[in-house]
């Protein structure tokens, strides 16, 4: 179980994490490879004498001074290519000369300024490649990230005193690691992380004394709620919200009652005071309860089955592929029972997937256009290498290929390109397949003969 003091340690890194890093050398894109210390404000101001034509930064920057009010010598800079660590600058009131800062190639730290209220001069960035942390600052938003969609590392904010809103967050869509939200006493919802569909690692939201509505979580993927290497403790993580009683929100039930995820939930208010509590509300407000899903090879094919044993308002199934796990798309829609107590069976052929492994999940539809994701299945289909090889001529081609195969019977061929993507199918009778229709590349041709399936490459000029 994690306890506050643990809790601690997730929101608030300690600042040897600064110190470890400045020993990381990265080559410079402009300047200072090993990295640079500004530790007053005149340092600040010297960085265009001493750096003159430096527009970027190639190592770890940090900035602590106790009378650094402002970055005004920094207006040069266009990107930083290591971490940025801001922190316990108890005079900084303005960051405006970041304003030219595009990209950061590692994490951006932002610690202990409590006279910054503003984040605004940070609007042309739109790469953060590490973690983001806004800690301890007096901003009231996040006014000044809205060009940011991804994080590549952990996203924390938290002790941020004034910060009614995560306003400047709305665009985002992806985080690599945890999402850290606590210790903001003004904070009521999270609406503004509603386009938010992915993170990777713990999600946690602690000491929030004003948050009633955590709903703006819903459209992560559950499955991307998970442990980071080494984590045996819980992965989602929500106590001393004294105002939040509702967390049976979509994401969390999906995570809690289709990935087998764990929480340490309590001391919020009843409804959301433990995992059960959150589980049972879960169960009254899930639109179907799905008892299987099911993949299976049937000749070149995926067969996928399902079966509800009720359904609430559902509108409809729709079915998602991938090919690693991660990046879905959807390939067919299947139309669900509305209301029912019935148990329901379900099917879906997916033709010709190709070779190597497929990834298979629902994302289910309600009436109003809420959604749930069920579990992911996967399954193999042999590659080429494991399939007796089919013998093509002319190879390379110009348009049309000979199959080395011969049948009195018409058998199923399948061309598909270097992407597995098929493009054409049928029945094979006269041994000959014509790609004069594609442009030049690499394409792999498959055959269902009555002795198992055999494929070959061929590359068209």
């Amino acid at each position: 179980m994690i306890k506050v003091n643990k809790k601690l340690q997730l929101l608030f890194p300690v600042i040897n994490i600064f110190v470890a890093a400045l020993n990381l050398h990265v080559s410079a894109p402009s300047c200072l490879p090993e990295g640079i210390t500004f530790g007053s404000q005149a340092e600040i101001n010297a960085f265009p004498t001493n750096y003159p034509g430096c527009t970027s930064i190639g190592g770890v920057v940090g900035i602590n001074g106790p009378d650094i009010a402002n970055l005004n010598g920094l207006s040069s800079l266009t990107s930083f290519g290591d971490n940025v660590f801001i922190y316990e600058n108890p005079m900084l009131s303005s960051i405006s000369g970041l304003s030219n800062i595009s990209s950061v190639g590692g994490g951006l730290y932002i610690w202990d300024s409590p006279s910054l209220t503003s984040l605004s001069a940070l609007s042309n960035l739109s790469t953060v490649a590490g973690s983001l942390e806004i800690n301890g600052t007096s901003c009231s938003n996040l006014n000044g990230l809205e060009n940011i969609t991804v994080v590549g590392g952990d996203l924390r904010i938290g002790l941020n005193a004034n910060l009614s809103s995560l306003s400047g967050l709305q665009n985002l869509t992806s985080v690599g690691g945890q999402l850290e939200i606590g210790g903001i006493p003004s904070l009521t919802n999270l609406n503004e992380l509603a386009n938010l569909t992915a993170i990777n690692g713990l999600l946690v939201i602690v000491e929030n004394p004003a948050l009633v509505d955590i709903s703006g979580l819903q459209n992560i993927n559950p499955g991307t709620i998970q442990a980071p290497p080494g984590w045996t403790d819980e992965i989602i993580i929500i106590f001393n919200n004294p105002q939040l009683s509702q967390c049976a929100i979509q994401s969390i039930c999906d995570a809690l009652l289709n990935f087998g995820a764990t929480a340490n939930v309590y001391n919020n208010s009843s409804g959301c005071n433990s995992q059960s509590e959150i589980e049972t509300a879960c169960l009254l407000i899930l639109p179907i309860e799905l008892l299987s899903l099911q993949a299976q090879p049937q000749k070149t094919a995926t067969h996928l089955t399902w079966r509800t044993a009720s359904e609430a308002q559902n509108a409809y199934f729709e079915i998602e592929h991938s090919r690693n796990g991660v990046s879905f798309q959807a390939i067919g829609k299947v139309e669900g029972h509305g209301t029912t107590t019935e148990p329901h069976n379900y099917e879906h052929t997916h033709e010709h997937p190709g070779p190597g492994t497929h990834y298979y999940r629902l994302r289910q539809v309600d009436f109003d256009g809420q959604h749930s994701y069920s579990q992911v299945v996967s399954i193999d289909f042999p590659s080429l290498r494991d399939l007796e090889s089919l013998a093509l001529w002319p190879n390379p081609t110009m348009d049309i290929v000979n199959l080395g195969w011969e049948s009195q019977e018409a058998l199923e061929y399948v061309v598909t390109d270097a992407l597995g993507r098929m493009l054409q199918s049928g029945n094979l009778v006269a041994g000959k397949i014509d790609l004069s229709a594609y442009p030049k590349g690499v394409y792999f041709l498959s055959l269902k003969t009555g002795n198992g399936m055999r494929a070959g490459r061929v590359v068209k000029q």
